[in-house]
């Protein structure tokens, strides 16, 4: 009878489901809508569940559109799931049994259509939605019923507390709608403005905003079961407003949280607090997934997560960040020593506890991989020499060549040896050789022929490794850089010449007319300077006399040779006419030639008559005396 004569009793706009059921009950001079079902054959049960064939019957019975019944409807789907308009919710994000009004609207209501006409707004019930947009009045939730099913009869509930509805929209509290509540509108009537959000599940969505906003504004320690509504109000914009630019705020708000201690513990959980229990105890995975994601990601990127630790129902793949202990364990070294580097590369610092340390940033793979790198590649001089099959002072000249780099080592200080770039060195003597090993019986090992030509070992290796030996053989990989063979003709051609910065003491004996005894005498007297040389033809060092200081010796001393040879004289008998006309030499071993003081020396040989031959009889005349052969 009913299919032949519907009512005309619409459905108003955002109006749900048992709200026209309640309103509809009271339009057929029903008690309750329990009854309405009861008297067309259905569970009134059945009918907040969320059942579409009882929709379709009841929309038939009122005259409802069908469409409209369904959309602003809070239908159950099982397993703590809901739909509202379209979109899936979970039980935590509605507010489904109790009632939550906004008393002005009501208001207006019972002014508009009568006490029986008061309806409840779909968006009512969504619990992150507490205020009311046309009238910026905070939501007022009713006191529950003892039964639950009791609260779904809307007009029944509304009348029963008018009273005091009627006192709380005197003195609602004015409440401005947030960003994030007008969000949330939009969204259940269809509007996309947001992409990461919007692929977020409404639940999910809003969940994400509340939870990371509330640890935003209260911190980590603060419990959100303790929350109020005015500071859930306030963290739904603050995590609204963060999440705004996408999957980067989310990364950004994380970093924010993120406590300095985490570089050298795990604290994840510590750092993102109630947001992070969330993600661990959300039961729906499938839909909290791309957060997680997010948020396991950064987590093994910043924090020092063991492989295979699980975070967030995933292990760790691959170890990002280190703690020292881990680093020490993966690379093998004590702590100590890792400290050294650490400390010397700007990584951490020393603190108060002995051969304690503590990051300055986070320790990364790659810092981990390079010091391993660095400690794989690097040798003991030991070890370089075994590698280059040299001897140590030939390593050591190679270093003062610049041809081999030793650097002292961070993790031990003590001095190493790049392995990569001594293979170099082998390969670019490899790349040398000219003539294949034993087919030249003539060429000389490079050792001998640096023993040979009186040089260094060194120097002969940089000949072939600049390329200027045009025969070079050997097996270089086997037999070391002491093995190659080379041609000692070009090598003596190719070696530098020096100029000898001095001359030798044979050299200093003719020019000071005494014996080669005199000049070590005068050495070790401190008279001459000496200094260790190489003989510029046979390359041997040897002990020669500095520059300048055979003049410096004369501006002092006088010899009896160069006074014999100015005055040509013979030097014996000269030297000893001197001795008797009271101009005695200077007194020196036995075996040393005769020095005499050069002060005032010219004046006395002048008073004895001994005149340089340059010297004219007519100058002074009444000092000269004829010169006496005999020198008696």
């Amino acid at each position: 009878m009913t299919d032949q004569y519907p009512l005309s009793f619409p459905i108003k706009r955002y109006e749900t489901a048992t709200s026209y059921a309640s309103r509809l009950a009271r339009h057929c001079g029903l008690y309750s809508p329990a009854d309405l079902c009861l008297d067309f054959g259905f569970y009134w049960k059945d009918f907040i569940s969320g059942d579409d064939a009882l929709y379709s019957k009841l929309s038939r019975i009122g005259g409802a559109n069908l469409e409209q019944m369904k959309k602003w409807a809070i239908r159950s789907q099982g397993g703590g799931r809901f739909s509202i308009a379209g979109h899936q919710c979970s039980k935590g994000t509605l507010v489904r049994s109790r009632l939550r009004v906004c008393p002005i609207c009501l208001q207006e209501d019972v002014g508009n259509f009568g006490p029986n006409g008061v309806f409840r707004r779909y968006f009512w019930q969504l619990k992150s939605i507490r205020t009311c947009s046309l009238h910026s009045a905070e939501l007022l939730e009713l006191p529950p019923e003892k039964y639950t099913i009791y609260n779904y009869d809307f007009v029944g509930q509304v009348t029963k507390r008018w009273p005091y509805i009627k006192r709380a929209s005197a003195t609602a509290a004015l409440q401005r709608e947030t960003a994030f509540e007008r969000y949330l509108f939009d969204r259940l009537e269809g509007s996309r403005q947001y992409p990461f959000l919007d692929g977020l599940s409404l639940h999910t969505a809003t969940k994400l905003c509340e939870t990371l906003g509330f640890v935003m504004l209260f911190g980590p320690t603060a419990k959100l079961r303790t929350a109020s509504n005015a500071q859930m109000h306030q963290a739904g914009q603050a995590g609204f407003e963060a999440l705004q630019s996408g999957e980067g705020g989310l990364r950004d708000v994380l970093h924010s949280l993120r406590s300095d201690i985490s570089k050298m513990t795990m604290r994840q959980k510590s750092d993102f607090g109630s947001f992070y229990e969330w993600l661990r105890l959300s039961k729906f995975h499938q839909d909290v997934e791309p957060i997680r994601r997010i948020v396991r990601d950064y987590v093994f990127e910043h924090y020092p997560v063991p492989d295979g630790f699980e975070i967030l129902g995933r292990p760790c793949a691959q170890r990002s960040v280190y703690t020292v202990e881990a680093a020490c364990k993966a690379l093998g070294i004590e702590r100590k020593r890792i400290g050294r580097y650490l400390v010397g590369d700007g990584i951490a610092e020393r603190n108060a506890t002995m051969d304690g340390i503590s990051l300055r940033r986070t320790l990364h793979r790659t810092d981990v991989l390079r010091i391993s790198s660095e400690v794989c590649g690097r040798i003991s001089p030991g070890q370089a020499l075994d590698f280059l099959k040299i001897k140590d002072r030939a390593l050591l000249d190679l270093c003062e060549l610049g041809l081999v780099a030793q650097e002292l080592d961070a993790l031990d200080q003590r001095p190493k040896y790049e392995r990569e770039k001594l293979q170099t060195l082998l390969d670019t003597a490899a790349s040398r050789i000219t003539v294949p090993p034993g087919s030249a019986a003539d060429l000389v090992p490079a050792a001998e022929v640096a023993r040979r030509l009186r040089c260094r070992t060194a120097d002969v290796l940089a000949l072939v490794f600049t390329g200027k030996l045009k025969t070079v053989s050997g097996d270089v990989l086997r037999t070391g850089l002491e093995g190659i063979k080379v041609d000692i003709g070009q090598v003596r051609c190719a070696l530098p010449t020096w100029d000898l910065p001095g001359i030798t003491r044979t050299q200093a004996s003719t020019a000071l007319r005494v014996t080669y005894q005199t000049i070590n005498y005068l050495i070790e007297e401190g008279l001459l300077r000496s200094a260790r040389m190489r003989n510029p033809k046979s390359r041997q060092f040897i002990t020669g006399i500095c520059d300048g200081s055979v003049d410096a010796f004369l501006s002092t001393y006088d010899t009896l040779g160069l006074m014999a040879r100015r005055y040509k004289r013979p030097p014996g008998p000269f030297g000893c006419h001197l001795e008797a006309k009271g101009i005695c030499p200077l007194e020196t071993p036995r075996g040393i030639s005769w020095l005499y003081e050069r002060r005032g020396l010219e004046a006395r040989l002048h008073k004895i008559g001994i005149f340089c031959a340059s010297w004219s009889p007519s100058e002074n005349a009444s000092q000269a005396q004829p010169a006496n052969p005999s020198y008696q």
